[in-house]
């Protein structure tokens, strides 16, 4: 029981590594179709946010969603507010580190707050924060996530032997 549980712990930090990748790439996937759908198409904000979701397959969507629903009562003062505030309270469930933490936030501060083409600079600019932040990512989880698996069942042995 001990092994398996120091197993299983082992499996649950690994799996935190590939995590993050897979949120960070959502944030560049909700990058890449805002600015796509906002010089393209023509969309607001508000239409943006809601098709966006579609997209998401980490907990980045419920954060999208729950900025969406709070846009529909006071937009656009909202948006940045709600964006930080979404980020804040539903950080425990992401496996982004501070700094991805920041560049996340720090993207509400400039959509629908600016003009078009200002928009396309920041987002392109934040692509490539996050393309360096994804490298860092896939690094670390190659390297951390043999080890995080090693240690859990080698703990999980060498509790187990300790306690004989």
């Amino acid at each position: 029981m001990i092994i398996s549980g120091s197993t299983l712990l082992g499996i649950v930090i690994a799996n935190s590594f590939s995590k993050r990748v897979k949120e960070l790439f959502d944030i560049k996937t909700f990058l890449t179709v805002f600015e796509t759908s906002m010089s393209d198409i023509g969309m607001h904000t508000e239409d943006i946010l809601q098709s966006t979701r579609q997209y998401m397959k980490t907990g980045i969507k419920q954060i999208i969603s729950n900025i969406y629903s709070d846009m529909q009562t006071e937009y656009p003062d909202l948006l940045e507010k709600s964006w930080e505030e979404q980020i804040i309270k539903n950080r425990g469930k992401l496996s982004l580190t501070d700094q991805d933490i920041d560049t996340f936030i720090s993207i509400g501060k400039f959509l629908g707050n600016t003009g078009l083409e200002n928009q396309k600079k920041h987002i392109q600019h934040m692509i490539g924060v996050i393309d360096k932040q994804m490298e860092h990512a896939v690094t670390q989880r190659d390297k951390n996530k043999k080890i995080a698996l090693n240690f859990g069942v080698l703990g999980g042995l060498m509790i187990t032997l300790m306690l004989m």
